[in-house]
């Protein structure tokens, strides 16, 4: 899911072509209702893009992003992803063949962070 992540999909998006994962796969950015040139972005780096409207009663915005995204999703993993990291060329290969070697239906990774100055690294003070 992205909303008005027209500054960080540059990065992102090329991290994601540059994977080793083995065979075939996707990359499906869901525009959830961005106000700046998400959308546009996305689709000149070659990623399918999903365009939402509007949020129906009783749903938040990232889990009905997440939700179009999968259904819209062919592959038999799926990725879900912030549009502000960056990641390593191996990493999507690396995560699934530790799920499939330990027997796992999914797992959540936490990208090691990087902060610019020390103002960013307030909140991860506070977190660890």
């Amino acid at each position: 899911p992205a909303r008005n992540e027209a500054a960080n999909l540059p990065y992102l998006l090329p991290s994601l072509q540059k994977s080793q994962y083995p065979g075939r796969y996707e990359v499906i950015v869901v525009d959830d209702n961005s106000t700046d040139r998400t959308a546009d972005i996305a689709a000149t780096y070659g990623a399918r893009v999903i365009r939402l409207e509007g949020l129906p009663p009783d749903w938040l915005g990232k889990p009905h992003a997440c939700h179009h995204g999968a259904l819209a999703a062919q592959g038999e993993w799926l990725l879900f992803t912030d549009a502000d990291t960056i990641h390593a060329s191996a990493g999507p290969a690396q995560a699934v063949a530790y799920a499939v070697q330990n027997q796992l239906d999914g797992l959540s990774l936490f990208p090691r962070q990087e902060c610019r100055n020390w103002i960013d690294q307030l909140p991860l003070m506070v977190a660890f």
